[in-house]
């Protein structure tokens, strides 16, 4: 059976990102997905694919009895597949192609849903939750069954504090780098963040992602659930900028954007950037002091 990637062991050491989350080294059940029927999800699962099933039997006999008869019958098309349109009747119908095809997507969401629900993804660095929706939506992705979703979510259930550091480094070189030294900078105070708005003040993606990745840290240190909320320093600056102010804040970060394009970040919570800047010197030992300027 194939499976999702494994997360890069940073860390074997998880309990200072995830208060209350132990389990005393036991394996977790799929109860870490807090208020998911995983049985019933399956159950439904499979009940939906019985249907699609039948659906798919009866146009094909539909359209073998309109050609015995002589009589019309259109060619049925599977729209919104990734590379093109599968005939699920006519001449150049497959039915196990398309059995296959609707079952991959069915999958796909239920395998999208249980990441985002479980909270898992938010410990995820970009490169590693595009791993894998890359592989959710691909022809390799698992088949959701009980077994495949158990060994799955108590994989990531381990790897957590590993994912999480992974995380807080990509932070460290998107957001604070010395390009003398080619190593991270600790975080101080506040941060200068480069191009951070453009095009007449309104907000540039790529840093703002940055900063929400830079936000999600900080929620996770401090014990606070997932929000759900991704994009939300765009989303806020855009809003600010229709409001005519110039600034805007939210429970970590206090944000000034001038007309050259460059951010002021700064922190409202210290004892945070002190555990952000912890782990970074566990992991890069000869990171340089604090800088303020970072990236664009």
């Amino acid at each position: 059976m194939t499976t999702f990637p494994h997360a890069s062991c940073l860390s074997e050491n998880v309990s200072m990102h995830d208060k209350g989350q132990q389990n005393g080294g036991e394996k977790p059940s799929v109860g870490i997905l807090e208020g998911v029927d995983i049985q019933n999800l399956v159950n439904q699962r499979n009940a939906v694919i019985h249907k699609i099933r039948q659906a798919l039997d009866l146009f094909n006999e539909a359209d073998s009895l309109a050609e015995q008869a002589h009589l019309g019958f259109p060619t049925l098309t599977l729209g919104g597949h990734r590379r093109y349109a599968l005939d699920l009747t006519g001449q150049f119908a497959d039915p196990a192609n398309v059995e296959a095809a609707i079952i991959k997507a069915i999958d796909a969401c239920a395998w999208k849903f249980l990441l985002d629900t479980s909270g898992f993804s938010r410990f995820m660095d970009a490169a590693e939750h595009k791993r894998w929706t890359d592989i959710i939506y691909s022809d390799d992705a698992p088949e959701l069954t009980m077994t495949a979703i158990t060994e799955t979510f108590a994989r990531l259930h381990a790897e957590r504090g590993a994912m999480f550091e992974r995380k807080v480094m990509e932070i460290f070189r998107a957001l604070s780098w010395d390009y003398q030294t080619g190593l991270p900078c600790r975080l101080g105070k506040k941060l200068i963040v480069r191009y951070l708005t453009q095009d007449g003040g309104w907000p540039q993606s790529t840093a703002t992602d940055r900063l929400d990745d830079l936000e999600c840290a900080f929620s996770i240190l401090d014990g606070k659930p997932e929000s759900g909320k991704r994009n939300s320093i765009y989303k806020n600056i855009s809003a600010a900028r229709r409001a005519g102010t110039d600034e805007m804040e939210t429970e970590y970060l206090h944000i000034h954007w001038f007309r050259n394009g460059n951010g002021h970040v700064t922190f409202r919570r210290h004892n945070l950037v002190t555990q952000l800047n912890g782990i970074l010197t566990k992991h890069c030992p000869d990171a340089s002091p604090t800088a303020q300027k970072a990236r664009g």
